[in-house]
């Protein structure tokens, strides 16, 4: 279950939800504008799945959802062009993930994230 965060507490290499998408931030910059206003945050982030880019300026008070990454081993089963069927050790579930240029083969153990119940392999 993902948890709430002040923006103000994020920082390089946290993880952050933006456009409903799990990001790693890459960047961040603040600015303090003159004597009333409020601290403004850029962030850069890149989205763990996806890999796209995603820039947002917000105020300092602004809250966020950081997702619950759990990391997890398993064994591949079996591969099936860019699809990996992969045991998971602990509880013995069986699923299916990505593995796209990523050299692994036939009963392998392999790391890999639970990312808010997605599956990422690392």
């Amino acid at each position: 279950m993902a948890t709430q965060i002040d923006i103000g507490d994020l920082k390089v290499g946290s993880y952050v939800i933006l456009e409903n998408e799990p990001c790693k931030i890459k960047k961040i910059e603040r600015s303090a504008p003159g004597k009333h206003g409020h601290a403004k945050y850029r962030i850069m982030a890149e989205g763990l799945f996806d890999k796209r880019t995603r820039n947002l300026l917000k105020p300092g008070h602004t809250p966020f959802m950081a997702p619950d990454v759990v990391k997890k081993v398993g064994q591949v089963v079996s591969i099936s062009g860019a699809v990996a069927q992969v045991m998971d050790l602990k509880t013995y579930e069986m699923m299916d993930l990505e593995i796209g240029d990523k050299k692994v083969s036939a009963g392998e153990e392999i790391t890999f994230w639970d990312i808010e119940g997605r599956k990422l392999l690392e």
